[in-house]
């Protein structure tokens, strides 16, 4: 069952609309290796949870970038 963060995530026009402002932002690239790939948004620090539609602490990346980001194996 997904949690009201995840149904956020994935129902809210309010996030999409805060993605699709950070993929632009990125020129759809990922902003550590700069592929051209599927884009997820990694939180650089996570603040209070109303307080994640931050630009300036995310980045957008792709999935490889997004593992490494959290020290898991690629």
């Amino acid at each position: 069952m997904p949690t009201k963060y995840q149904i956020y995530l994935t129902e809210s026009a309010r996030w999409a609309a805060f993605r699709s402002r950070v993929h632009e932002r990125a020129g759809r690239r990922c902003e550590h290796c700069g592929v051209s790939a599927t884009l997820e948004i990694h939180h650089t620090r996570y603040r209070a949870r109303r307080s994640e539609l931050r630009t300036g602490d995310v980045l957008a990346v792709c999935k490889r970038c997004h593992l490494g980001a959290h020290g898991k194996m690629v």
